[in-house]
Order: structure tokens, then sequence, then C-alpha cells
């Protein structure tokens, strides 16, 4: 698999092909040039330094290493899965109420980074415009959501059997 390196205004970072053909911004820049094979450093944005550019890339390597098995025995990144298979993931998942696939990897992931993080990564997004992460971003804040309120409903019920317990009721 071939790297690429993209220039910030800090330095230079190697970006894996699958992160860089990942992302509409640069795949209309090969498609401009017809060219895939220039192996040139990409300058990125100068608003953004090495850490910033770092942090969105290894996310979105993150999410892309979970593998997720589709209807047919796929077995596919959870990125292609979320964004591929967009009408079997609501289906199984959404509709039904069930907590989606790694869903406490995810939740992990969104305690580590935090809202001021997730809210630069995705503010990084408007240059990258990679559809897959913000994919993946949307269902960690789902997972979160979805666990965040069952456990404020299990914590509810759990309060009220212990008054019940202790009222003899």
């Amino acid at each position: 698999m071939n790297d690429y390196v993209l220039k910030t205004r800090t330095g230079y970072i190697i970006a894996p092909q699958d992160f860089i053909l990942s992302c509409n911004t640069f795949r209309s820049m090969f498609e401009d040039t017809g060219d895939y094979s220039n192996k040139d450093p990409i300058t990125v944005s100068n608003l953004y330094n090495d850490q910033d550019v770092n942090d969105y890339i290894k996310l979105y390597l993150e999410l892309d290493s979970l593998q997720v098995t589709n209807e047919d025995g796929k077995t596919l990144s959870y990125l292609d899965y979320i964004t591929e298979y967009r009408e079997e993931y609501i289906r199984n998942y959404t509709e039904t109420y069930k907590p989606p696939p790694y869903m406490l990897t995810l939740i992990d992931m969104v305690n580590k980074l935090g809202a001021n993080k997730l809210n630069h990564i995705l503010s990084l997004d408007s240059f990258f415009d990679n559809k897959k992460l913000r994919c993946g971003i949307m269902v960690m804040i789902a997972a979160y959501v979805y666990y965040v309120r069952n456990l404020e409903s299990q914590q509810l019920m759990e309060s009220i059997v212990d008054t019940v317990k202790d009222h003899n009721l």
C-alpha cells in the first residue's frame, strides 16, 4: 500500500493511501490532475498543525480498524459498513434500538477524546471532507447517547427498587 506525505504549517506527516482516498479533497485533486502516483508532499491548509492532522488521521484509522460482518457474511471495516451498508446498519441497529457494534469501544473513544477534541476534529473535516469519518463520529456520539440514556434509566430503576426495598413496599 502506498503512503502519501502531507505538509502542514509545522511539518510533514505520513498518511496511508486508504485515508487519503477516503478524503473527497484528495480524490478530487487526483481526479483533476489525473495522477494518483505523484508522491510530492500534499500541502494541507495552513490552519492546521501536525498534531491536529495526526489526531484526525488517528481517529480515522482507529475506527477503520474495527471489523464488522454484514448480513451477507462479508467482513468490512466499521467505516465501510456504516457508509456502504447504511440501510442495513439502520435496519439492524437504529430501527431496532440495538446498541451499535463496538458500543463500549466507541464510548471509550468519546471519553478519551472529549467534546473539545471531537469538535476540533470535525472542524478539520471542512478541509478533508471525509464522509466515512463524519459518519463514524456520528455513530460514536449516538453510542454515547444510547449508553448514557440507558445508564440513567438503569440508575433510575435501581433507585426505585432501593426505595421500594427500604420502605418495604
